[in-house]
Formats: C-alpha cells, sequence, structure tokens
C-alpha cells in the first residue's frame, strides 16, 4: 500500500471496494478462475448457491453488445442513435455506457438465442421476456441502458421510449428484480463512479439514466442513479464506506417524487 498500510491482496480489495472477508474472496477467485469450496455450515453467499446468476449475467452481457450493435451499426437503430445524438451524447460515452437499442420485432430477440444454444427454459426465466407471452421481449423498440452491478457486469437494463412515441407507452421500463439484480441494492453508473467517490469522498444521487450520463460526460463522473425507487437503505449502505467524511447531493427533479 503506498499509504503506508498493510495487508494482502484480500484487505485491499476489502478496502477499495468496501466488501466483506467472503466478498473479497469471492471476488478474487472469480477473477483467477478458482473454484472456492465452503466447509458444511459455511454461509456461501447468493453467487455460489447455483450457477444461474453466473449463466445469467453471461446471457445479459451478451444481450447488452447485440443491442449496442443495433443502436451503432444498424438501419433499425438510427432513429435511437439521432436521439441521443441531438441530446449531446458523444461516441465515446455511447460505447462507455454501452448503449444499445431493442429492435421492434418483439420475436425476434428469443429466435436469435435459441439459435445460440439458449434453452427454452432458461430464457423464460430470464427477465427478458414478458411472462404472459414468452416469446416476446420485454424491451422492445426502446433506447437501452445496460445496468452494471459493482464490478461492472450487465445484470439488467432499462429502456426508454424514442421520442416522438405512443404516449400510451411508460416512458422508462426497468428490469424486475432477477437473481443477479435486486433494484433497492443497485445504482446506475456506480461501477463507472465508485473510483471518483473514492477519490473525491463525494457523490451525486439523480433520479434518471440520462441525468447520470450528462453529469459523466461534463466532468462530474461521480454521479448515480436510483433505478425506479426511492434512495434505500440499501443504497446508503452501499455508499457510506466511501463518503463517510465526504459529501452527498441529491440531484432529483423538482417535482413531488424528487
Amino acid at each position: 500500500f503506498g499509504c503506508h498500510a498493510s495487508g494482502n491482496a484480500i484487505s485491499f480489495v476489502m478496502e477499495m471496494e468496501k466488501l466483506s472477508y467472503v466478498e473479497a474472496i469471492e471476488t478474487l477467485a472469480r477473477k483467477a478462475g478458482i473454484p472456492i469450496r465452503y466447509k458444511e455450515g459455511g454461509a456461501p453467499s447468493d453467487y455460489k448457491k447455483d450457477d444461474t446468476i453466473e449463466k445469467n449475467i453471461d446471457l445479459y452481457e451478451r444481450t447488452a453488445s447485440l443491442f449496442h450493435y443495433f443502436l451503432m451499426e444498424t438501419a433499425q437503430g438510427k432513429k435511437a442513435l439521432e436521439y441521443i445524438k441531438k441530446r449531446g451524447l458523444t461516441d465515446e460515452t455511447i460505447k462507455k455506457f454501452k448503449l444499445g437499442y431493442a429492435p421492434a420485432d418483439r420475436k425476434w430477440l428469443k429466435q436469435f438465442l435459441l439459435s445460440k444454444n439458449f434453452s427454452q427454459d432458461f430464457l423464460n426465466k430470464s427477465g427478458l421476456f414478458s411472462q404472459k407471452y414468452p416469446d416476446y421481449s420485454f424491451f422492445s423498440d426502446r433506447l437501452m441502458f445496460p445496468i452494471f452491478n459493482r464490478k461492472g457486469q450487465v445484470v439488467a437494463f432499462g429502456g426508454r421510449v424514442i421520442p416522438p412515441a405512443d404516449e400510451s407507452q411508460r416512458k422508462y421500463l426497468n428490469s424486475g428484480d432477477l437473481p443477479q439484480f435486486k433494484k433497492r441494492e443497485t445504482l446506475f453508473g456506480f461501477s463507472f463512479a465508485k473510483n471518483s467517490i473514492r477519490e473525491k469522498k463525494s457523490i451525486i444521487f439523480c433520479e434518471g439514466n440520462m441525468d447520470v450520463i450528462a453529469y459523466h460526460q461534463c466532468g462530474l463522473d461521480f454521479a448515480v442513479a436510483t433505478l425506479g425507487t426511492a434512495l434505500t437503505q440499501e443504497h446508503i449502505k452501499m455508499i457510506s464506506g466511501f463518503v463517510a467524511e465526504g459529501t452527498v447531493y441529491l440531484s432529483f427533479d423538482s417535482d413531488g417524487a424528487g
């Protein structure tokens, strides 16, 4: 440690990521590809109860790359790309946050993923498809915001309608709670902001994904957003180790909810 603290790889990760001892070991083990065996009676984290979370994250990472390709490289995504360019987003920002476009054809994604050897049962439980009509994508014809966990892995999505849009549509849709994703425990942009939050001992809480992206693009890269929920105790716990002696700014909308 350059600051004359002592320790090892585990204590370093605990300090830098504000993780518990067990969480730090699991993080390092995953990076190194080392399996963890728990003694009987031990308390493995949710990540090790089964491999559902790992499989879901792999699916969401692949789907985020697919949506990003549709936005940047296809005629279908042109409307969404023009919209965010008009909002002032640069190519660098679009790539950094891996923004994407979900095709209007609601059956396309299921058919494509089945062709890549994902099972019907697994996809039906993934959160990417309608529960009532499992062949139909949950997101369609929307600007897509991948939601990353604190390790920078895609665990969920937010989708915004692209103006001009049907007034009957919800402006924003977020993934529901999933094995790898809990709204009350997740902050949009945190994986991009955490180093700056640590250095500046400051954080800006916003309401919307676009608010966070705008802050980051103009250099205020310690902004995060809640995901369709109020600011929760879990959010506060998540950032308290980084800004215990710092400053928290609330940059919510000036309406009733804000």
